[in-house]
This record gives structure tokens, sequence and C-alpha cells, in this order.
């Protein structure tokens, strides 16, 4: 692994390697120490890159919305969890590339994406038709919202350092 050569692309624009990390503010640099903390060590599953675990919205909620967002979040669900099935195929597969591995963790954290669009989808409904209270929606809409932005930021560095991860991935694989 060589983590300096992974240059992050900041808010500023301005290409960073690894070393200067410390120029970025405290938050950036935690996300990509978490990152590559979880892309790197082998005590973490491969499924598990991502820092948080999969959202789960809690039972007292999730039967306050109608049968068709429940049939939907089952459906994102299952896909989801197809997808970290193949996640977890593809790290204990020798002829499995990192590209493959990154294009399922991308694929995987998609899914967790869409299943907390569609929770915010069924939250907001619930409040309209009056099933839960303001209170009760901002407080499970606060929760969604920050699982939803933590995984944006984790997808959206994999996306921009995709060949950087790739290389990296490659050559910790070579070692």
């Amino acid at each position: 692994m060589v983590k300096s050569q992974l240059f992050f692309l900041s808010h500023t624009s301005t290409l960073l390697p690894f070393p200067h990390w410390f120029l970025l503010p405290h938050q950036y640099q935690q996300e990509l120490e978490s990152l590559y903390s979880v892309l790197f060590t082998t005590e973490v599953s491969p499924c598990k890159m991502s820092t948080t675990e999969p959202f789960s919205i809690p039972e007292h909620v999730s039967s306050l919305m109608d049968t068709n967002r429940q049939q939907a979040l089952s459906q994102i669900r299952g896909r989801s969890v197809s997808n970290s099935s193949r996640l977890w195929q593809i790290s204990q597969d020798s002829h499995s590339t990192a590209s493959d591995f990154l294009d399922a963790k991308i694929a995987a954290l998609s899914d967790e994406q869409d299943y907390l669009i569609c929770v915010q989808q069924g939250l907001s409904e619930a409040l309209h038709s009056k099933k839960i209270t303001p209170d009760m929606y901002e407080k499970e809409s606060g929760t969604v919202m920050k699982s939803f932005l933590q995984g944006s930021q984790i997808l959206r560095v994999i996306k921009r350092q995709h060949k950087l991860l790739l290389d990296d991935l490659e050559e910790a694989v070579e070692q």
C-alpha cells in the first residue's frame, strides 16, 4: 500500500498528497483516514468498507408507512443484500480484480443511498398522512440524513479517486 500516492481533490480543487492531509479541515482528514483504514485493513471485512453499519429503519416507524413503500424498501434491501454478497464473493475470488471490487462496493453503497432516499420519502408520506408526528419525523429524518450524508461522502471520494484507489489496491494485492 502506498498511501503517499493517493491524491485527494479537496473542495478547493487542489491536489494534496497524503502527507499533506493535515492541511485539510479535520473532518476531511478523518474521512480519508477512515476510508483508507477500511480499504486496506485486514481486520475489516471487505463487505464492511462503509464506516457505518447499513441503516435500518425502526419497526415502529416502518409499520406506519404504506404497503407500497414497505415493499419498495424490502425490494431495495434485497438488492443491497445481493450486491453485498457479490462484494464478498469478489473479495474471496482470486481471479477478481481491484476494479471488480471497487465497482461492487460502489454498487453496494449506491443501494444503501437508494434505501435511505426511499426511507426519507416514506417518512415524508407518513408525515403528510399524519401517521407520524412532526417531532417523530424530525428525529427519524435527522438520523436518515446523517447516514445519507456519510454514505454520500464515502461514495464521492471513491468515485473521484477511483483510478488512484485501483492503483493502490492492485499494489497492495501484489505485495
